[in-house]
């Protein structure tokens, strides 16, 4: 949304930011934590400098419900709300296992015990095992592909996978969590609908949202 603000306002167009956190930065706070990338929060104070210097009118702290967007007031309504993660219900959970996402554990909304199960190995869900391993927990990684992290470029794919191997941060056997097919349903949590998880290989730990539809 920052960035977005920044390139219409050099284009000339006056531009308006609501950001419902008190922050700016979105994702890139979360991007940032992991360790060797400290660096990418830079970012963030040095987009804001230059919106406010092309006189974007920015605010915080600001939920913007639809009766705000008064008809008329602007040309164009652009959408940079991410997306909301949806854990799909493929075992059984009496209470004592925790879910969260890898954004969530980043940016301090939760936290983890001591024995981690992270679901997707792309680079995401590796920098986030490496994260959690410097706090000393114990991490395993499933990813349904041959190779960690194949979303990387190979010179930070390299020494990622170096230095998850200097924490001991194991891979799970290459295998479906799930055993029954692609055309399983399962309950999911979405309003008690009934939803079917396509492809079923689930990688939403990693904040990683799969395609969902009523079935």
């Amino acid at each position: 949304g920052l960035q977005a603000a920044v390139v219409a306002a050099r284009q000339g167009h006056r531009v308006s930011l609501v950001e419902q956190e008190r922050q700016l930065g979105g994702m890139v706070r979360a991007a940032g934590v992991p360790p060797m990338k400290w660096d990418i929060l830079s970012l963030i104070p040095a987009l804001a400098a230059e919106a406010e210097a092309l006189g974007v009118k920015i605010r915080t702290n600001c939920r913007v419900e639809p009766d705000r967007i008064a008809p008329g007031a602007y040309d164009l309504v652009v959408l940079a709300t991410g997306q909301e993660p949806f854990f799909p219900c493929l075992w059984e959970n009496d209470g004592s296992l925790r879910e969260t996402t890898a954004v969530a554990l980043l940016n301090g909304e939760s936290w983890c015990g001591e024995r981690v199960a992270l679901i997707g190995g792309g680079m995401v869900g590796c920098e986030c095992a490496e994260f959690l391993s410097e706090y000393g927990k114990k991490v395993t990684l499933f990813e349904m592909k041959e190779g960690l992290a194949q979303d990387a470029y190979w010179n930070i794919r390299d020494q990622l996978l170096q230095r998850m191997k200097k924490y001991e941060v194991s891979q799970a056997p290459r295998r479906p969590l799930c055993e029954k097919g692609p055309s399983c349903a399962w309950k999911t949590r979405r309003n008690g609908a009934t939803g079917r998880l396509i492809p079923w290989y689930p990688q939403s730990a990693s904040g990683k949202r799969r395609p969902w539809r009523a079935g």
